[in-house]
């Protein structure tokens, strides 16, 4: 993420920033194409989108619209 993104609450910053994402497929992919956490902010699209487990750009969920954790609108920049 080039820039600061505001975010709508602690618990979305930390689950989605802060903690490092879950890597499964063991020796499958390098390190260098695992995702560092578990959201990802796409800057083109301004979508917030959820990794899925061995990075490489596939996602669980995607384009968040509403916070799990508080229902707020996710912020778009």
């Amino acid at each position: 993420m080039a820039k600061k993104i505001k975010i709508c609450c602690k618990e979305f910053a930390k689950q989605m920033l802060d903690e490092p994402s879950l890597v499964g497929g063991g020796g499958l992919y390098p390190i260098s194409a695992r995702p560092d956490t578990q959201g990802e902010y796409d800057e083109k699209d301004k979508v917030w989108n959820v990794n899925g487990c061995c990075g490489g750009g596939c996602y669980v969920l995607q384009d968040l619209k509403f916070c799990p954790w508080c229902g707020k609108e996710v912020p778009k920049d």
